[in-house]
């Protein structure tokens, strides 16, 4: 679940990481990098509290913003995820790192009104249950071929989400910078 929750997270961090693969198709502009990502995540249903032992099968809905970018052509973004969950999920098992991974497509329509089209793999990270790493190829549209990499991290909306209620938003802040390159 925990993957699959940075995987709605992920969708605005989807956009930003890169990891190097050869020379970068025609039309990917040479990648960006943006220092801002800010987004929120929807469980639908809402996720029961850790006290609780019930599960559900929820879809996963993000959204958000990239602000801040160099390069590419592009200054600013807005991103785009929603999966369902595979398996029935809890708080619990959100918060319980595993070393599962979970897979997203992702849309991102750029500040110069093109769009793109990727696939992202949330990571979570041993000992930090409220961070995701996150990497992804676009496939097509503005950046089409190239790698992204980031991370982030997520607090419940309310704060008692999870705690003693059950989780159905998120907040989701890039806890380093979405790069595509």
């Amino acid at each position: 679940m925990r993957k699959s929750f940075g995987a709605v997270l992920a969708v605005a961090t989807l956009l930003s990481t890169a990891m190097l693969v050869g020379v970068p198709p025609a039309g990917a502009a040479g990648g960006t990098t943006c220092k801002t990502n800010t987004g929120t995540a929807t469980f639908s249903p809402a996720l029961p509290p850790v006290s609780s032992s019930a599960t559900v099968n929820s879809t996963v809905t993000s959204s958000g913003k990239l602000s801040n970018c160099v390069g590419g052509g592009v200054t600013s973004a807005t991103y785009k995820v929603s999966y369902k969950l595979t398996t029935s999920h809890n708080c619990k098992q959100l918060l319980t790192y595993t070393t599962k991974t979970t897979t997203a497509t992702i849309t991102t329509t750029w500040s110069n009104h093109k769009t793109s089209t990727g696939t992202i793999t949330l990571i979570g990270i041993k000992g930090n249950p409220t961070k995701d790493n996150v990497t992804g190829v676009t496939k097509s549209g503005q950046f089409a071929g190239l790698h992204l990499k980031t991370s982030y991290s997520f607090k419940a909306v309310p704060s008692t989400g999870c705690a003693s209620t059950a989780l159905a938003k998120v907040a989701v802040t890039g806890a380093s910078p979405v790069v595509i390159s």
